[in-house]
């Protein structure tokens, strides 16, 4: 009887781990980085795969904004699908071992980490030109924020992504724990 409950209790954490990985995936679509007094908001597909913010084109002067390819906040996003992957993979009866599960509660507690380094790991780039010369500057969203004032704060979509991140990969970690 003992191994039956067990061995529901490890689908019961299999399953909600996987649902909790669904949840922070559906967050690349929500807020990661807001700005604190206007409604401007950047999503995860913008802050990992990058962004035109827009011109300005004058007859004496240019500028342009946009935000960078960031490879770590795609990292963030890999980790999940990943660890997400191998718990399904665990529950149609695939790849079953203690050391899928542990590789799968590390993926997605990293990749739930690297959600809260969004404003670190996030670069703007304004380029300007005009008669009289030109440049480009750029810089993370944290540098940014001053002791002062803040402008840009995680957004919702940051927080929840990883905050079910890295619980799905708590419930990996139980689910490894509890297998033979």
């Amino acid at each position: 009887m003992k191994k039956k409950q067990a061995t529901s209790l490890n689908k019961l954490l299999a399953f909600a781990s996987a649902i909790l990985a669904v949840v922070a995936v559906v967050m690349i679509f929500l807020p990661q980085i807001a700005a604190v007094n206007s409604d401007t908001v950047y999503n995860g597909i913008a802050i990992a795969f990058g962004k035109e913010l827009g011109s300005v084109n004058l007859w004496i002067a240019k500028g342009t904004g946009k935000i960078d390819f960031s490879f770590v906040n795609l990292l963030a996003y890999i980790l999940v699908v990943f660890g997400l992957l191998v718990i399904v993979l665990q529950l149609v009866g695939v790849g079953k071992s203690k050391l899928f599960t542990l590789i799968a509660a590390v993926a997605l507690i990293a990749g739930g980490i690297i959600f809260f380094l969004a404003l670190d790991t996030t670069t703007m780039t304004i380029s300007t030109s005009s008669i009289i010369g030109g440049g480009s500057t750029t810089s993370k969203f944290a540098e940014l924020n001053s002791d002062n004032n803040t402008v840009y704060k995680l957004g919702y979509g940051a927080i929840t992504g990883g905050v079910t991140a890295i619980c799905s990969g708590v419930l990996a970690l139980g689910k490894a724990v509890l297998s033979k």
